[in-house]
Order: structure tokens, then sequence, then C-alpha cells
């Protein structure tokens, strides 16, 4: 019994793991270097890690990007990012 219990929730926390990640394309309306975050004018906070394929001095307002993000802790954080064209 405890190990169909521990399987169901290991296949419920990998679908919840899942769903979190999100793509969006939108063009940015601001970049923050020191806090490490890019708005995009629908209003989504992205926060940029360190080693991100893009640097955030690469980012400029104005810009279409194409970001996938997983949603942790009520921040945005970025997976993979690009200058879209």
């Amino acid at each position: 019994m405890k190990i169909l219990v521990t399987v169901v929730m290991i296949g419920l926390l990998s679908v919840s793991l899942a769903v979190a990640q999100q793509d969006v394309v939108g063009k940015i309306k601001s970049v923050d270097s020191s806090a490490k975050t890019v708005m995009l004018e629908d209003g989504t906070k992205l926060v940029i890690p360190e080693g991100s394929k893009v640097a955030i001095t690469e980012l400029k307002p104005g810009q279409s990007v194409k970001v996938s993000y997983e949603e942790k802790n009520g921040q945005k954080t970025v997976k993979s990012i690009s200058i879209e064209p």
C-alpha cells in the first residue's frame, strides 16, 4: 500500500512540474540589469538566471523574444530565451 501511494505521489509531482513550464512570445517593455529581470509589454515579469544563453545585457526594450519559463515561488524563472527577428 505504501508503495502505491509513493508511486502515485511521484506521478502527481512530475505532472505538476511539467505543467509549470510555460512559453511566451512578446516584446520587452523594460530591463532591470541589477535585479536581472525583464518586463514584457503584457506585464509578464521574468527573472533571467546566471548562465542564461542570452545575457541580460543583450536584452533591450522593444525587442521581441521567445521565452520558456518555469514558475517557482511566485517568480517566473527563464529556462530558455531567444531574441526574435
